[in-house]
């Protein structure tokens, strides 16, 4: 897929191909920082629920308050 991708792109992947330890590594950190993306606040507060907006802006004030001290 990610070469399906790349070529749509036009990214020469030549270097890659051959190597699947690399590419494994690259699909690796690229999960990883999906991840990171999805706990962040940004990422939290547009999925939140309707009936979940009031709580979420307390945890919110909660943690820029626990910063800031």
């Amino acid at each position: 897929m990610l070469l399906d991708i790349a070529k749509k792109l036009d990214i020469d992947v030549t270097d890659y191909v051959d190597n699947e330890i690399l590419l494994e590594q690259h699909a690796n950190e690229l999960e990883i920082k999906i991840y990171q993306i999805k706990q962040g606040l940004p990422w939290v507060w547009y999925h939140v629920k309707e009936n979940q907006i009031s709580n979420m802006k307390k945890n919110i004030e909660r943690i820029l308050t626990n910063i800031d001290s």
